[in-house]
């Protein structure tokens, strides 16, 4: 990334949709990598980069590749110099490389997933990313889970002109559903997972929803609870309902809890 590129890049994404009302940002944390699994104000990001797949040059990668950490980056260096725009605060990006100091690198994404451990009914936060040139047609999938099942999707197609080059963008994403506990982010192109360079900031997660719901139909009925049972019968990690790394007792009867006070 060259200078200039890098000055476009920390303009778009700090000029971005003003922060929500209380948003989780990345300013008190340490610029670095935080690991393969992050928590950031209560917000834990996890599994990330883990998949194999083409890059937008058309070079196959691997996890390895990519870089699998949750990375805090500094950019007030540049937030000074243009202060009619933004002010210094830090973003969040992934891979194995950061530019250290008051600087900017933009990461690699082709997955990761966040959440808190509640219920959820809406999450939202902003990114920065690129478009035109090899990010042209890259779909941005936003999936909201629940007990790592698809309750609902959305995508994004990055736009641009495949003859231009890194032109930077941003955009204030969301999904809702009835009720999901993770938000996963996955980069794909043609069908493939792939890699969109991305910064994360201004996240906020709304709890809420029906923690029984697991079909996302809207209600507690029996077909969650057959659901449910059938996952705790063969201790599938999925039916770990209170978060605690193991399936027991005291998750089923959290389930329980949750199917008989409905939706």
């Amino acid at each position: 990334m060259n200078d200039r590129t890098r000055v476009l890049a920390a303009v778009a994404f700090c000029a971005s949709v003003p922060a929500l009302a209380a948003p989780v940002g990345f300013d008190q944390y340490a610029e670095g990598g935080h690991g393969e699994t992050a928590t950031f104000d209560g917000i834990t990001f996890r599994d990330i980069n883990t998949v194999s797949g083409v890059n937008p040059d058309g070079l196959p990668f691997d996890p390895e590749d990519v870089g699998t950490h949750a990375i805090v980056e500094r950019m007030d260096y540049l937030c000074n110099d243009f202060p009619d725009v933004f002010s210094p605060l830090n973003g969040l990006t992934f891979g194995n490389t950061y530019i250290p100091g008051p600087n900017l690198s933009i990461g690699p994404l082709s997955t990761a997933t966040f959440g808190s451990g509640a219920t959820l009914k809406r999450a939202e936060w902003d990114i920065g990313f690129y478009t035109s040139g090899p990010w042209t047609g890259i779909e941005l999938r936003t999936e909201a889970l629940l007990a790592g099942a698809v309750v609902a999707t959305s995508t994004y197609v990055v736009p641009g002109d495949p003859d231009e080059r890194d032109y930077p963008d941003t955009l204030h994403m969301s999904i809702e559903a009835a009720a999901f506990d993770a938000v996963r982010l996955s980069a794909w192109l043609g069908g493939v997972p792939t890699t969109l360079r991305v910064m994360m900031d201004n996240v906020e997660l709304t709890e809420g929803g029906c923690a029984a719901d697991l079909d996302g139909s809207g209600e507690a009925d029996v077909n969650d609870l057959l659901a449910y049972l059938g996952l705790f019968r063969v201790q599938d990690a999925n039916a770990d309902f209170d978060g605690d790394g193991g399936v027991n007792v005291n998750d089923l009867l959290g389930f329980l809890g949750a199917f008989r006070a409905g939706c």
